[in-house]
């Protein structure tokens, strides 16, 4: 879990440890590692459409919102985006 320490602005290093962070119930860890990776990497749209996602799960639907909004404006398109869409709309159903 320290490959992020060599390779700090490796988006897809940074999307692989946030999603094992996830699954492994450290979300705050993995929320701070995508939050470093849109410092470093600001328009990058699997980044800020991840983090949108996961702050949407946690509750934070107001700064989810602020970044899926950036991911939307950049690329529409992006699966990345497209997914996250998918889960949030899932999210929204069963509620």
């Amino acid at each position: 879990l320290d490959g992020h320490k060599y390779v700090p602005d490796d988006v897809d290093l940074i999307a692989l440890l946030a999603d094992v962070l996830w699954d492994s119930d450290q979300q705050s860890l993995a929320l701070n590692h995508l939050q470093n990776g849109v410092k470093t990497n600001p328009s990058n749209v699997a980044i800020l459409a991840r983090l949108g996602r996961y702050l949407f799960e946690t509750g934070e639907r107001d700064a989810a919102r602020f970044h899926l909004a950036r991911a939307e404006a950049i690329s529409p398109r992006d699966p990345e985006l497209i997914k996250s869409r998918t889960i949030i709309a899932n999210i929204l159903s069963s509620e």
